[in-house]
This record gives structure tokens, sequence and C-alpha cells, in this order.
């Protein structure tokens, strides 16, 4: 967690107000909204003008005319995580995981349509399309013929259930060819697609992850083993006749005359001589930036999805002498973001510090980008000035008064290694790692000066900061509570031992939230030099970071998303909704109704929003969702719309207005302002009626 919001409650009102029954929040949904940076890229197939790529957040198509300058034609979100695909014709058939296969119309290439999806047993790994049939490499759950004659109700017809992991399928006729992990190479007939058979089976060493046929034989990457070559000349019999090993992990092949190209992970793409087919032998090497996962061949082109670069351009005209003449650029994960002024900062590893529009959540553009010394691990933002938490090389300091043209204007060794930020003031307050919290003054941001540090007892993971404390987690004794009153002699308050590995915290109003790996903690915060326990809830895998917005907590839970949790009753905490990412959800920034989401694979937007109108339980007038209406919400109100980072808790769809703050909407107007501040206190002189709500989305009750 690196973000900083602070509250300022500039005046008070100690009105009486009228006390109303609190109501249950009505039911949530977060939907998607847009995403930028994907990375990942784990597939790929061309027809020579367009290349078709898999990413894990769905398809990217590239114009390809210009091999050595490819340019982005569009770019098509998918649920689930992308893992393979093919092309055919009008369509690419994308295998998205557990949300099975996606039925994409590339007529236009500029507007590609998803148009069918079947969902399958196990995960959608890989896909071959033949004769109106989709043979999807299905995992655990072995091989699944789906008839695409009609794209748009696609059918499941049959499953072969083989005995390894299917992982990859190559369709010649009626017979497919499966990439079967420990089982090697699976052969089942389709001739009667509704009742597929075996055929026959071979047993290899390694374990069979990719496949390519050619002519009378099978071309497989073994992944440990490198490749083997195989004589299917007789299905049911198929006869082991060469192999060659290669450094690396064999993933992807793809053949072409007398030379096999295998993506062989790390270790780049080796070019293997298969002209003596029983002696196959290594004839060149293609070093790539990344992890080389799948291949496609047009004409003299090799086409390479590189998991961590994007995809490789490889002249072969001369196989044993290949040269990379273009790339298409992915980032390096995104893992932090900080969110302010229609702009998103984010946090991308190795590649830096990004600078995103957002002022479209639908359509976010990428503005700006600067390398930095060390992986970018968090990010946060004061005036015009950047702040970057950048591991060993500590604090830079960056300019984004251009946010086209960020620049490096200063940095700052810490002691330990930066891993998170937060500012207050003029002040930065570092997470140092095993050096503990640091304190840096940046009144002067080309000359950070260092005034204070607090050892902890282990590794401090993360810190934010509400008014004048920080809230620290810290490996050993979990959540931290320090006085920042005066930044050069930070004091520690109190600790919360929590369970488990306290990654992050959020403070909001008396209550603490940690995201504690298998959990999310919530901690009572009103006597700071004794915090204690409020509640919990358990339904966590492997929480990274969370914020808070309302009556909701939302938590990077890793592989499993980002999970909404219901925490209105601190002592009774229960799931609301939840979005399965495409990647691996680590940071978190919450701004009204939209989740900004550092995914590793991407910066993807989603939205918090009510399941429909007319389904809003509220109280007219309780801003802070209290159960209460009196001067404690006018407090909350000003403090919101003087920039303040807590927003009204009740969000509802009204159409024909959108989303309003209803509870918040005092005068009924169905819009949130100043003048709902003035009714308000009006009305808790005397002298207006009752809030009344938005007559387009009464309180469902």
């Amino acid at each position: 967690m690196s973000s900083f919001r602070l509250r300022i409650i500039s005046w008070r009102l100690s009105f009486v107000g009228t006390l109303f029954p609190l109501f249950d929040s009505t039911a949530q949904n977060i939907d998607y909204a847009g995403s930028c940076l994907w990375t990942g890229a784990v597939d790929i197939s061309t027809d020579g003008i367009h290349a078709y790529c898999a990413f894990q957040n769905g398809l990217v198509i590239l114009d390809i005319n210009n091999p050595s300058a490819p340019t982005i034609v569009s770019q098509t979100y998918c649920p689930g995580e992308g893992t393979g695909l093919c092309a055919g014709g009008d369509f690419v058939y994308l295998c998205t995981h557990d949300d099975g296969l996606q039925i994409i119309d590339i007529s236009n290439p500029q507007i590609p349509q998803v148009v069918g999806s079947v969902t399958v047993p196990g995960f959608a790994r890989d896909v071959y399309e033949l004769n109106s049939y989709a043979c999807v490499a299905g995992d655990y759950s072995g091989l699944h013929i789906i008839d695409i004659a009609d794209p748009q109700n696609a059918t499941l017809l049959s499953t072969f259930n083989t005995t390894g992991l299917a992982l990859d399928v190559f369709v010649g006729d009626t017979l497919a060819f499966i990439a079967d992990w420990e089982a090697g190479l699976q052969i089942v007939s389709m001739a009667d697609p509704l009742n597929p058979y075996f055929v026959g089976g071979l047993a290899l060493t390694g374990y069979a992850y990719g496949i390519f046929i050619s002519g009378s034989y099978a071309y497989l990457a073994a992944f440990s083993s490198g490749l083997h070559i195989v004589n299917i000349e007789n299905p049911a019999m198929p006869a082991l006749i060469g192999s060659c090993d290669t450094p690396g992990q064999a993933i992807g092949i793809t053949v072409a005359d007398n030379f096999a190209f295998i993506a062989d992970s790390y270790a780049g793409i080796q070019v293997i001589d298969i002209s003596d087919r029983q002696h196959p032998g290594l004839a060149g090497i293609i070093g790539t930036s990344g992890r080389a996962m799948k291949l496609a061949l047009s004409g003299a082109h090799l086409y390479a999805a590189d998991y961590t670069s994007g995809i490789e351009i490889i002249d072969i005209a001369m196989p044993t002498f290949p040269i990379v003449i273009g790339n298409y650029p992915a980032p390096d994960y995104t893992v932090d973001i900080h969110v302010e002024g229609g702009l998103a900062y984010t946090a991308n590893s190795s590649d830096g510090l990004t600078i995103v529009d957002i002022s479209n959540p639908v359509a976010p553009i990428v503005t700006g980008s600067l390398a930095l010394p060390d992986s970018a691990f968090s990010v946060a933002k004061s005036g015009e000035v950047a702040l970057v938490a950048n591991g060993l090389a500590g604090l830079s300091i960056v300019d984004v008064s251009q946010p086209s043209q960020p620049q490096l204007i200063a940095f700052f060794d810490t002691p330990g290694s930066a891993c998170a930020i937060a500012i207050r003031g003029g002040y930065a307050f570092i997470a140092d790692s095993d050096s503990g919290l640091i304190v840096i003054d940046i009144s002067f941001p080309s000359e950070p000066m260092p005034v204070a540090r607090l050892g902890t007892p282990g590794k401090v993971q993360s810190i934010f900061i509400d008014s004048l404390f920080a809230f620290v987690t810290e490996s050993n004794l979990g959540l931290l509570i320090i006085d920042i009153s005066n930044p050069s002699a930070p004091q520690l308050l109190g600790a919360y031992n929590a369970p488990g590995n306290a990654r992050a915290a959020y403070a909001n109003r008396d209550y603490a939230y940690i995201a504690n790996t298998y959990s999310v903690e919530i901690v009572n915060i009103v006597d700071k030099a004794h915090p204690s326990f409020a509640g919990r809830y358990d339904s966590i895998r492997n929480a990274m970071d969370i914020s808070v917005n309302g009556n909701f907590a939302y938590v990077c839970d890793g592989y499993d998303g980002v999970k909404m949790i219901n925490v209105a009753n601190p002592s009774n905490p229960y799931h609301e909704a939840s979005f399965n990412t495409p990647g691996y959800s680590q940071g978190i920034f919450v701004v009204d109704e939209y989740l900004y989401v550092a995914d590793q694979s991407s910066l993807i937007i989603l939205r918090s929003s009510i399941e429909g109108p007319g389904e809003c339980s509220y109280i007219p007038g309780d801003a802070n969702a209290n159960g209460q209406v009196n001067g404690l919400d006018v407090v909350y109100m000003v403090s919101y719309l003087k920039g303040g980072p807590n927003s009204p808790p009740n969000l509802c769809d009204c159409p024909p207005h959108g989303t309003v703050f209803v509870a918040a909407d005092a005068n009924g107007n169905c819009a949130f302002n100043g003048i709902d501040v003035v009714y308000l206190v009006s009305y808790l002189k005397g002298i207006q009626s009752p809030p009344r709500g938005c007559a387009d989305c009464q309180p469902n009750r």
C-alpha cells in the first residue's frame, strides 16, 4: 500500500440530529471498465497481414505489413486468463483458462466482437480449429470437441479424458494429436465427433507441452527434455525416432522445411536442424528478452509470443543465422498504483514509472513513462512530484508536471530496500524493509534530506497514513501505529500482532483493516496505544493490498482477483462481490465507484455498482452511513467535497442521472454538491424539511 489519503476537517459542527434505524447496504457488483499496460503474451497466430496474439487479458491484433515495425490495431478484453488461440477465417478462437473458449469475430480487425463462448470442464489451455470444429486441450479434463459451425451458438459435443494433462493439440484430418504432459503423445480419433476414441500413444522423457504435425511426423516440445520427433505413419503405434535436448524449457514449437523452432522459455528460441530426423541437432539460437512461449510462421518471418517482453519478429530467411527485426513491446509487471486528477501513476517493476490518462476509464491511454535505477515497487504523488520506492536504489523523485515527459530530478539511497512509500505534507515516509521506517524531507524535491529513522524488529512491508498517524505493517509484530505529528521524531504508539503475514493496511476513522495473507483483520484503533481485535474475514487466499471506501473493503487477493467485503458491521464482515482479474492482483486504489488495480498483467479498471435501479437501501442525509443523520454527516460531506478520500458509501444507479451518492443528496435533486451541505445544516437547525433523497432512486426498505 503506497497511497496517502489525508483527511482534513477544518471545522466542526455539534448539531443534535434525528436518529434513524440502520438499514443493510444493497447488493453490489464489480464489473470490468477498461485496462491498459497489457503484458503476458502467451500465444500467437498470423495470416501474414495481421498477428493475432493471446495475452493474459485477451486478444491483441497487430498490423505486421511492415514486420520491422508492427503496430497495434485493437485489443479485446476477455474474461478469465488468455492461455492459447488459433485463427481461422473471420474468427479467432481464444482459450481463457477456467472461462472456456471465446469466439471472436475479426472480420473487422479494428473492432473485434466476441460473438460466442463455450464453457468446458477443466481449464481451456490451447485450441485447434478445423472443418467447423474447435478442439480444445483441457488440461486435466482432456480433449474437448466443439461444434463451431454457428459461432454464436457453439456447442460442446464431446470430451475425451486423456491420462495426463492436455496442454496443446494439433488436428490432422480426423485425428487429434495431444501434448499430454507426463503422458507424452496421445492420439485420439474424432471421425465421429460425438464419440472420440483412443487410437495410440507414446510415453516420452520430459513432459509434452507443445506439438506440431508435419507429414508423417509429430514434433513435440517436451519441456525439460527439448525436442522429440515421433513417426506417426501408423497412428496406433507411434514410434520415437529422434530427440534433441535444449538448454531451457521447451514450451512451443513450429516447423518449416528442415528446421524446427523451439520456444525454450528463458533460453530464447532454439533452431534445430531436422534434415536427419534420427539425429536432430542445434543449429542456431535466437535470444529473446523474456520468456519465449509460442511461435507462428509466415513466409520468412517467425513470430514469437514472449510472456514478459511482448511479441518478437525474427527474419529466418537464413535459419541458422536468424535476426530479430521487430517487436511489439509489453511493459513489465504493474505492481502499484496512485490515482489523482484524472491520471494514474503506476509502478512497473523494471520499466519504472508509467503515467496513464484515465479521464475515460473505459479507454485508458498511456501518456508518459520513465525508466528508473532499479525495480519500481511503489508510487505516491504530491503536487507536481511523483515518488517511487525503487528497492535497493532507494527513493526516486520525478517531476510529473508534464505527464507526457516525466523527468527524474533526484534520488535518495535509503539504507535498506525501499518497498513502499506514503507522503504527508513535505515529508516522504518510506517502508525500507530491514531498515524500518525512513522519513525524508522533500520540501525541496531536488534536495531530499533524511530527518528520521524508526527501527523495527522485522521487515517493514507497507505504510498507510491517516492524519497524524502512520499505519505500518511489519513481518514480526503485524500492525504498528506510529505518531508522525513531528516527522523528525516519529513515535511508536501501539502494535497489533496480527496472525499470519501482515502485508498492507488501511485506516479509516475508528478502524484499521489489515491484508493478512489468508484473512482481512479488522482492528479497533480508537485507543491507538492499545489497538484491539474487532473482526475478521477468513475466506482470503493471498491478500496483497487493501483499500476501504464507505462500508466496503476491497482486497487484492493475488490470483483470485479482487474481493469486496462488506465491513459496515466490523464484527461481522461478509463477502459482497468479487472479480477474477486475469493476472495477479497486487495493488489497489479506489476513487468513488472505480477500482484501479495493479494486476501485474495490466492496469485494470473495475467499477463497483449497484445490481440495478431501485435496488438501493439508504437513509437520506446519512452521508457517512452510520445509521444516524447528524452533524457528523455534514463534516463527512464537507471533507469529501474538499478533496478527502472517503466518498459517501451509498452509491446507486439512478437512471437517467447515472450513479448518485444518494444518501448525501440531501435536497433530493439527484446530485451531490455543496448545496446539499447547506440543506442538511438548515434541516439540523430546524429550518428545512427532512432530507428527501433522489426522486428517481428512492430508498428500497
